[in-house]
């Protein structure tokens, strides 16, 4: 009798505590977390998972692991994740150019529904700029100089694949301007920046932040932000939909997760981020960097993410830019 008492004692113990150990019961996180950054040190990517690693503990329960996979522009470090056990212990610091751009034109491994989108932690957006002594002080003064003669227009650019130049050419179309641009392609901001200088190209469209200092001084002038919003830091340039054109032209930095992370695990993550972004020391950190916050939750990012992808698509297959 004792023994069956003590047998049924055991078995109720079994029943409290085995779900508890039982593998699929633990809480998520219960290990640390890697967030995968697919460019190299130093740049928009790393700048913000750093900021973002600081402040994990707090938010996450657990350390946020920063690791770099860079190469073929972003893709290598993508496509790791794309791949990746969906448990949510694998993150991917998304930019556009791998995940709205490359995966179109070229064969990656992955496209946009291989990911689910966590947390838009912030962007920096496009201008365009000129010359402050060149005679056009408004983007509708430059898109009338360009449709007057567009053989005699030399534009710049960092990447013919880049979202920048992708802003470009939203821009001029919705200018309707069909005409092919001469366009000079740089390895780096610096030397699109000195070429406006010297004089050799005409325009610019670019991120905000490498020109900051350029703005400052007035040596370039910025004629449109390619956003919806106008430059906290530069108030008086307008938008380009206010000076009459329908172009967006951001670099979106966004955690997302491989497709298959259970949905309790995304909400946890979401909200985590969702903290770190309104976190005092992460806005004190990009407000040191000029970089206004422009977070947003995952169905926002989701809406804008599925325009931009479908725009950038049409826009791939009207250059014939896909590679068969």
């Amino acid at each position: 009798m004792i023994g069956k008492r003590i047998l049924s004692a055991l078995w109720l113990l079994w029943a409290i505590f085995i779900p508890v150990f039982a593998p699929g019961a633990e809480k998520f996180p219960v290990r640390p977390v890697e967030i995968v950054n697919p460019f190299g040190a130093g740049g928009f990517n790393d700048i913000h998972c750093q900021i973002l690693s600081s402040l994990a503990q707090k938010y996450l329960g657990q350390p946020l692991i920063v690791t770099m996979k860079p190469g073929a522009g972003g893709v290598v470090g993508t496509a790791f994740v794309a791949r990746a056990k969906p448990d949510g212990y694998t993150l991917l610091f998304a930019v556009n150019g791998p995940n709205s751009i490359a995966c179109q034109i070229e064969n990656t491994g992955y496209t946009q529904d291989s990911f689910i989108p966590i947390m838009k932690i912030n962007h920096a957006p496009s201008v365009v700029a000129v010359r402050t002594d060149r005679p056009w002080k408004t983007l509708g003064d430059l898109i009338a100089h360009i449709k007057s003669d567009p053989n005699k227009v030399v534009y710049g650019t960092t990447s013919v694949t880049g979202v920048t130049n992708f802003g470009n050419h939203l821009l001029l179309q919705s200018a309707g301007i069909k005409t092919p641009l001469a366009t000079v392609p740089f390895k780096g901001v610096g030397d699109q920046i000195l070429s406006i200088l010297k004089g050799d190209t005409d325009y610019m469209v670019q991120v905000y932040t490498g020109m900051i200092p350029h703005l400052k001084s007035k040596e370039i002038r910025a004629l449109a932000v390619l956003d919806e919003k106008r430059l906290s830091l530069f108030p008086d340039v307008p938008t380009s939909k206010e000076a009459g054109y329908e172009a967006l032209s951001i670099m979106w930095g966004t955690v997302l997760a491989p497709k298959g992370v259970p949905g309790d695990t995304v909400e946890f993550l979401a909200a985590a981020f969702g903290k770190m972004v309104r976190d005092d020391q992460f806005v004190a950190a990009m407000k040191k960097m000029e970089m206004p916050v422009y977070s947003m939750d995952r169905f926002e990012f989701q809406k804008y993410w599925d325009k931009e992808y479908r725009d950038f698509g049409e826009l791939i297959a009207r250059l014939n830019l896909k590679k068969k």
